[in-house]
């Protein structure tokens, strides 16, 4: 098995930030009551379940930049709670 490189990672994101665009476009044609419905999964909601994927998408980002994401708090990118930064995306 070969390392990755420079372009395999590049191809990464670009894959990573195509399937998110398509799972927010979907998540956004959704009712706020569908997305906040409770579901039986890994976490209570769609919308806790996108939350989840920005703060693991940022720690990510920020790892890559040679930050230590533990020294940040993710809410306080946007001044306010991951749950109204997903809204935001979705309205």
């Amino acid at each position: 098995m070969r390392a990755l490189d420079v372009d395999d990672i590049e191809e990464l994101a670009a894959f990573d930030a195509w399937a998110n665009g398509r799972l927010f476009d979907a998540a956004a044609a959704l009712t706020p009551e569908q997305r906040t419905r409770r579901v039986t999964s890994s976490f209570s909601s769609l919308e806790d379940t996108l939350a989840h994927i920005l703060a693991e998408e940022w720690i990510w980002l920020r790892r890559c930049q040679g930050e230590d994401p533990r020294e940040a708090d993710f809410r306080s990118l946007e001044g306010h709670p991951r749950r109204q930064s997903v809204r935001d995306m979705l309205v």
